[in-house]
């Protein structure tokens, strides 16, 4: 599934940050998740492309797109990283990305799927 390697190229990218870039940012992650599915929305069929189009035609900013970030940790080195979550399958990692997929979720964009 081409959303599945979207999201894991992500989380890789952050994880490379987090060794030798800027460090791991949740944010950077909640962009890479709401535009995955904003991407799946869009070629989804037909229909929900018109859809999406419409609804974009009505939107005034990114806060359409992406949920609010507040809170949400950033800029974490690899130590800070793994001392704060362990690894990407701890259960501490694994409820922020829900946290994030339920901002994403409460979006009307993400809403509206029919």
């Amino acid at each position: 599934d081409a959303s599945l390697l979207g999201e894991h190229l992500g989380t890789d990218k952050e994880l490379g940050d987090a060794a030798k870039g800027s460090g791991f940012s949740f944010i950077d992650l909640t962009a890479d998740r709401a535009g995955t599915r904003f991407g799946k929305l869009a070629v989804a069929s037909p229909k929900q492309a018109r859809t999406l189009q419409r609804m974009m035609s009505e939107v005034k900013d990114y806060k359409a797109l992406i949920p609010n970030i507040k809170g949400l940790p950033e800029k974490l080195d690899e130590l800070t990283f793994k001392t704060r979550f362990g690894d990407t399958d701890s259960p501490l990692y694994r409820s922020m990305i829900i946290e994030i997929d339920e901002r994403i979720d409460s979006l009307p964009l993400y809403q509206n799927t029919d």
